[in-house]
């Protein structure tokens, strides 16, 4: 290295950094695969959830309309 003219850089150093940033990069990308596989995973399980729910809310209506026709039947019965 001259003393006059500052830093020198080699095709060598870019070249390794240029390794070193792709390695991040792939490290990067796996974990977004990760993640994406992990935010999947997660959606079908909440789908699940809840079309197990739904049913609790149609049965809920159903007896509440059962129950008001009963007690309608006994008004008109009297």
């Amino acid at each position: 290295m001259d003393p006059n003219h500052g830093v020198q850089i080699t095709v060598k150093d870019v070249y390794d950094q240029v390794l070193g940033m792709r390695s991040t990069v792939d490290v990067m990308l796996h974990r977004q695969t990760d993640a994406e596989a992990r935010g999947v995973d997660h959606e079908a399980r909440l789908r699940s959830l809840e079309r197990g729910r739904w049913p609790l809310h149609t049965v809920s209506v159903l007896l509440a309309l059962a129950a008001a026709a009963i007690a309608l039947v006994g008004l008109l019965t009297r």
